[in-house]
């Protein structure tokens, strides 16, 4: 026979952290300012959101999940789409940019926290990202995102017209919204502990 152990709480507490997380993918694909051809959205604030607050494989099955509503033709995707020409079309790239940053991001997050803060301060009791560590670690996940969307989008209009329409037109607005979320998350971090 096998027995529940009390601390076992997978099956529903995990569950509701990645439905949590597709809630949040689901509200970032809403708030959006149309452009064209790639549209601006609070998409990549959600993937910050979820990478720096939970575990590579909540992470990741938010992400998951949420592409995978949207491919079922679920209006989870901005524009209120939902189809498979968001995750086989041209800005295609960007949604697995998404997948493969939230990983990344949320991998950095928990496994290599401790070598990020004695970089960048002097506590290093903390498990968490300090400021200027989550804003690296967004940087190189925006940079993920970006960088798969622009060769996707590539293909279809060419590098450079990709680059002037699906990536310095964000650069600066996704410095922007690293910032706001690293300050964001350290703290809720740091009210939730106490400091």
């Amino acid at each position: 026979m096998f027995a529940i152990h009390s601390n076992d709480t997978f099956p529903l507490r995990q569950i509701f952290k990645v439905i949590i997380g597709v809630c949040v993918m689901i509200l970032g694909s809403k708030l959006e300012v149309p452009m064209t051809p790639v549209p601006f959205t609070f998409q990549t604030v959600s993937v910050l959101l979820i990478a720096l607050t939970g575990s590579p494989a909540k992470a990741f099955l938010s992400v998951l999940v949420w592409i995978s509503l949207g491919a079922c033709g679920f209006p989870v995707f901005a524009g209120d789409t939902g189809d498979t020409n968001v995750i086989m079309g041209p800005t295609a790239g960007y949604c697995w940019g998404m997948l493969m940053a939230v990983t990344l991001m949320s991998a950095c997050q928990c496994y290599i926290a401790p070598f990020f803060n004695r970089l960048f301060s002097k506590q290093q009791s903390t498990d968490f990202l300090t400021v200027p560590a989550s804003i690296l670690v967004g940087c190189l996940g925006s940079m993920a995102i970006l960088s798969l969307g622009w060769l996707n989008l590539s293909q279809y209009i060419g590098s450079v017209q990709a680059w002037h329409l699906g990536v310095a037109p964000f650069l600066f607005l996704e410095l922007c919204k690293v910032i706001g979320v690293a300050m964001a998350v350290d703290t809720l971090q740091w009210q939730k502990i106490g400091r």
